[in-house]
């Protein structure tokens, strides 16, 4: 049985966890960016399409200001069809990294969706 008393972490237990915390976030993410690796050669598809490929926000059809009023999918978040789901500093991400719809920049899109989806999870 224990003694009733509280035991508070002692300067070393709290130096562990400042280094084992990171690790493990640092191995999670890694695994998922080799799960999600795979994708890097393929076409956009299902939800990538209207993500990536026509959406106003990260084409750059839309005014800056504009993009951060508008859910991910690049419909007013007032209007009545927007799915709420705002994240802005994804699709500016996805902005910045779609200069142009050569190969190298679609690849650079599929590059910065696997990073973005890696550190998501």
């Amino acid at each position: 049985m224990g003694t009733g008393r509280l035991l508070l972490p002692t300067s070393a237990t709290r130096y562990d966890m400042l280094v084992e915390v990171p690790r493990v976030y640092s191995v999670v993410t890694l695994l998922a960016l080799v799960c999600y690796l795979n994708g890097l050669d393929g076409d956009f598809v299902h939800d990538d399409i209207p993500a990536l490929t026509t959406n106003p926000d990260v084409l750059g059809a839309n005014a800056l200001p504009a993009m951060f009023a508008n859910d991910f999918w690049g419909t007013p978040m007032s209007d009545d069809n927007s799915h709420k789901s705002y994240r802005p500093l994804t699709t500016l991400t996805f902005r910045r990294a779609n200069g142009c719809f050569t190969i190298y920049c679609l690849t650079r899109l599929s590059l910065t969706r696997v990073v973005v989806e890696s550190v998501e999870s």
